[in-house]
């Protein structure tokens, strides 16, 4: 399905902007080829590719993930969330576009407003089309010690 959705989206004018939301491990392969897709469709269109990781500490993390409207739809169980974040950590793509947003302290509103002013700060005219480089992820060769 994703595979069918991708080659829609890459015929696609590449004035089009697109906003993906993933959940991605550097450790899990699965994973790792899920944002190779995302990487392969930014390439294919020859357009930038802005990476945004919200980021929160885990106790706050855990308490999100139990709300009610992701029942059925996401990662709801905060044990497995802990377990898995104890030997893994978010995709971090190395490029200079990256934005890293800790939210565990902002509303919605606030983060939005941080994203809409990083993106306003990149000049568009200096954005280099996805490559490679999107592949590699920051401290890639973390160990993780519990």
């Amino acid at each position: 399905m994703r595979s069918a959705v991708y080659q829609t989206l890459a015929e696609r004018p590449a004035n089009e902007t697109f906003v993906m939301t993933n959940a991605l491990c550097v450790g899990a392969s699965r994973e790792r080829e899920a944002w190779n897709q995302v990487v392969d469709l930014a390439i294919a269109r020859n357009v930038p590719l802005i990476p945004i990781v919200l980021a929160a500490d885990i106790e706050e993390n855990a308490r999100r993930v139990q709300q009610a409207d992701r029942i059925g739809r996401k990662l709801a169980d905060s044990q497995v969330l802990k377990e898995a974040m104890a030997t893994d950590r978010i995709q971090e793509p190395d490029v200079a576009e990256l934005l890293v947003l800790d939210v565990t302290r902002l509303e919605p509103d606030a983060a939005a407003a941080a994203i809409r002013q990083h993106l306003t700060r990149l000049d568009a005219s200096d954005l280099e089309p996805a490559g490679i480089g999107h592949r590699q992820f920051r401290n890639e060769h973390l160990t993780f010690l519990n």
